[in-house]
Parts: structure tokens; sequence; C-alpha cells
């Protein structure tokens, strides 16, 4: 099943490029092509206020094709990272993330280091991943299955007790909005009680006979559910939940749709720094600019930082510590000199 939502195509495609000057401040270009107007929807924050210069383009060659790009200068990493945090103008609807760069004064040299982290957008917290993974599985999930065989099997065999867990977690999810609103419809064939006692029926009806949880679709999703409940509890009263105004499924909806947003783009985040580059943890590094493919399994369960370590020389440095050299030499001269005429 995961192996099914990866081979999913992007609606979008989003490519983040920051550029950090050598005096702390960056400009960053958001790129943006989408098959059609969704290039306006989604996951990804996206710029819309008038701080930003953009432009959008249209291309009908072949089918209808929309660019979008943005663009925009800070003068330290610190507002850019604000910006993502408190623009209430942009549509920021899933991904959260931190932004950050720091100066490490050498002397000769400053290190500067660049972070970007992508937090974590699993939605359903009610059931532990740790109950099913250890931290060592889970690491195993991060791994690349090309670096050796063994791990290759290994992981085989973690991804399909991460989706034992994952089937699970969203079940749990449906059924506690499912056991709050049924109590709420007073109806006899929907009492509490009822629900409880039939709800390993239900699990293994969910888990086993029916559907996917990595059909996407919330919509679908829901609606498949709803029709399990209404065959396992024998009462076409279900249905009221999914009626308008009623609250107890929309919590799960957004969840849902939070994961079909994220699983249907794919990011690439590009950062060229000043100077010489240190280090890094980039996929790809081409001259002074890194580059990390962000999908979805990369921050799904946990954080995921990128960084990037870049010097730069202080020019400055160089004649002041030449002035200083002389100023102690003439000095420990004009001290000989002294003690040679007492």
């Amino acid at each position: 099943m995961i192996a099914m939502l990866m081979t999913l195509t992007g609606c979008r495609e989003i490519t983040t490029t920051t550029r950090i000057f050598s005096d702390g401040s960056c400009e960053r270009t958001v790129f943006i092509e989408g098959d059609s107007s969704d290039v306006f929807s989604g996951s990804y924050p996206l710029p819309l206020d008038s701080s930003w210069t953009f432009d959008i383009k249209k291309d009908t060659s072949e089918k209808v094709q929309y660019f979008y790009s943005a663009k925009k200068s800070f003068k330290r990493v610190s507002d850019l990272n604000n910006e993502y945090l408190y623009d209430s103008v942009s549509t920021f609807s899933t991904i959260d993330r931190s932004i950050k760069l720091k100066k490490h004064f050498r002397w000769f040299f400053t290190i500067l280091t660049y972070r970007e982290i992508y937090k974590d957008v699993n939605p359903f917290k009610q059931i532990p991943v740790s109950d099913y993974l250890t931290a060592d599985e889970i690491n195993v999930l991060f791994i690349d299955e090309e670096d050796s065989s063994e791990i290759a099997v290994n992981k085989k065999e973690v991804e399909e007790k991460f989706e034992i867990w994952l089937g699970i977690s969203v079940f749990e999810e449906f059924y506690q909005a499912f056991l709050q609103g049924a109590v709420q419809l007073g109806d006899s064939n929907l009492t509490q009680e009822i629900i409880i006692s039939k709800k390993d029926v239900l699990t293994k009806k969910v888990l086993v006979d029916t559907i996917s949880f990595f059909d996407i679709d919330e919509k679908k999703l829901i609606d498949s559910l709803i029709t399990i409940c209404e065959y396992t509890f024998q009462t076409p009263g279900v249905w009221k939940l999914l009626e308008e105004g009623n609250y107890t499924f929309r919590e799960l909806k957004n969840k849902l749709s939070t994961i079909e947003n994220v699983w249907s783009e794919g990011y690439t985040n590009e950062v060229l720094m000043p100077g010489l580059l240190i280090d890094t943890n980039a996929e790809t590094v081409e001259g002074n600019k890194v580059v990390w493919d962000v999908e979805i399994d990369k921050y799904f369960l946990r954080d995921f930082e990128m960084w990037v370590e870049s010097r730069i020389v202080n020019r400055w440095a160089i004649p002041v510590t030449a002035v200083i050299v002389v100023v102690i030499c003439t000095g420990l001269v004009v001290a000989v000199f002294r003690r040679r005429k007492i």
C-alpha cells in the first residue's frame, strides 16, 4: 500500500530556491508547476501577498499547464521564517516548517549553517506508532534499500508493520468520531453499549474484508466506512452522521485531506550558499547549490531536517591582522631599544 502511494503522480511540482548572502540576508523563490488551476491549492505554503514579486503563465501546447513563481528578499533568515509562521494571507494548510541561519565567527572565517525543518505531518496520533514499530525499525523506513540487500528485506517487513499501524490508526480516528456522533443520534440500534460490543467485528471488516486506507479520496473512504457500519449495525441511520453541520467527522475529514494534499505533491528544496561548502546532508551538490527531494516518507513520522554549512573569508580580517602584527612587532622593537639604553 505504501508503494501504491509512492507511485501516485503529483498534481503540483514545487521547487523552492533559497539564496543565502554573506551578510545573512536571503532571497526565496517558489516555483510551482500544475496541470490545472490546482496550482493555487494544496498543502505547500503559496505566497500571494503584494510583498512578493510573482508571475503566472499558462501553457496550452499539449495540455493546460500553469507555471507560478514568487520571489521575495529578506534582510534576515529569521524574517523569512516569520513569513511562514505568521502570514495570514498565504494558504498555509498542512506543512509546518522552521528555517534558521547561524553564524560562527572564526576571525579569518565565518561559518554559516542553514537549517530547514519539515515538521512531521502524521495527523493520526491516537495509536502511537511506538506500539508497532521500534525506534530502529522507524529508522529503517528512512534508509535507501538499494544500500544493502539485507536492509531491503528488513525494510519490507517494517513497511508491512507500518501499514498495519496506519490502518488501525485511521480506523481508530473514525471509530472515535463514529462513537461520539452515533450517541448523539439517539438511534436505539446505535447505543454506546452496542457500538463498543461490536468494535472487534467492525475492525475486522474494515481492516481485512474491505478497503485500503491508502485510497486517499477522503469522501470515498468515509463513505466506505459508513457503509460497513450500516451493514454491521443494520441501520441506515448511520448516514445521518454525514449530514451538513454534524461536526463529529469534520476533524477526521481534515486529517484525511492533509494526507491527500501532501501525498499528491512533489517538493524540491534548493539552497545556494556563499563561500565554500563544507558539509551538508543533501542528496545532490552542484557547486554552491545543494538539493533535496523532499518525499513524504521523510517527514511523515518524524521531522525532516535539511542542513548545509559553508565558510566565507572575512577579508577585512587580513589587513586588520597585519596592522595588529605590525603594532606588536613595533612595540617589541621599541622595548628592546629601551632596554639597551638602560
